[in-house]
């Protein structure tokens, strides 16, 4: 249930803020399929995609690393790197 609320959460401020950019946006109006496209994205097949990168991080970091450093380091570079590279990783596969 706390998921439930968290996603719901999440995604009623993105969406919100995302109409408001595009409602903004008088000149070049991006397609509404392309934007939930993107949405979409980013909430599964991106955080699939960094979450086997970290996995595959994981072992190497926790043999070379004291079991702390090696979860701060998980948290505080490899997550926001994969996780942010995976969705740079979609939008880029929409441009070309």
């Amino acid at each position: 249930m706390e998921y439930l609320a968290g996603i719901l959460a999440v995604s009623v401020t993105t969406i919100s803020s995302l109409a408001l950019i595009w409602f903004l946006d008088r000149f070049e109006k991006e397609p509404i399929w392309l934007l939930a496209l993107g949405f979409l994205w980013g909430a599964v097949p991106a955080i699939v995609v960094s979450l086997v990168i970290e996995m595959v991080f994981r072992i190497p970091l926790s043999h070379i690393l004291e079991k702390g450093i090696a979860e701060a380091a998980m948290g505080t570079v490899v997550a926001p790197v994969t996780e942010e590279g995976a969705k740079a990783f979609g939008l880029l596969l929409y441009f070309l």
